[in-house]
């Protein structure tokens, strides 16, 4: 790497040397700086931190009746939203900054969120740590799930501590076979969750930019074993209940 001084200091004070080190003196009493440069001349990229991806979920509650709710929230977050005419919210999520430090402690290994499994394999990194949202309660004591009626398809938030790209296979409570890639941001990514009695998959897709109906109750069976939430079946879990 090659370095270029520039210096505004009388001739006079260069005496102290022209070594590297005696310029570097020179810089800090005269104002100059040093810019690293290549071995071609060209600059050096600043260092940057990786991209994060923000969260926020917008939602409708479907079906909505006046006073059925006035607040949205998470079950462990301490973050919530008003809820406006006709059920609308807009719900913003912590960063990650907010997410591996205040909520540090509730941050899952990336086996422990498909809770208890059986013959799991993964390539998932193990210094990667994930928070999932499946559900969303409001202030009047209702659970709302992000579908459509009928579907048995439901949109989940997972917060991701770092980009990773790994698969997990395993045969998991509540959930059957689970046979996934992932390719995860910094920062919240969304997934379509579809629930298929003995397997479920999970399809990555785009945050949505509209409102997405959030409806009152699970999706029948799938509220047994804590299918929404497999994380609850988790050791981790149930160790900080």
């Amino acid at each position: 790497m090659n370095l270029t001084v520039q210096l505004s200091c009388p001739a006079s004070r260069l005496a102290l040397g022209t070594a590297l080190t005696g310029a570097a003196l020179l810089l800090a009493a005269c104002g100059g700086s040093v810019t690293p440069t290549g071995s071609g001349g060209d600059e050096v990229p600043p260092v940057t931190a990786p991209a994060e991806q923000p969260g926020r979920i917008l939602g409708q509650i479907t079906p909505f009746t006046a006073g059925q709710a006035s607040r949205v929230m998470p079950e462990e977050l301490t973050i919530s939203a008003p809820v406006r005419g006709e059920g609308l919210f807009d719900l913003a999520l912590p960063g990650a900054t907010a997410m591996t430090t205040t909520y540090a402690d509730l941050l899952f290994a990336a086996t422990d969120v498909f809770g208890a499994c059986e013959k799991v394999t993964t390539t998932a990194p193990a210094s990667l740590r994930l928070y999932p949202i499946a559900t969303l309660k409001t202030d009047t004591g209702q659970t709302l799930t992000a579908r459509a009626a009928g579907s048995t398809t439901v949109k989940n938030w997972w917060f991701a501590s770092q980009a990773a790209s790994y698969t997990f296979q395993g045969e998991c409570l509540g959930l059957g076979t689970v046979d996934v890639t992932f390719n995860f941001k910094l920062g919240w990514n969304v997934l379509d969750v579809t629930y298929g009695g003995t397997s479920t998959t999970y399809t990555q897709v785009a945050a949505p930019t509209t409102p997405v109906e959030w409806r009152a109750g699970g999706l029948g069976s799938q509220r047994l074993g804590n299918a929404l939430e497999p994380w609850k079946n988790s050791a981790a879990y149930r160790a900080r209940q």
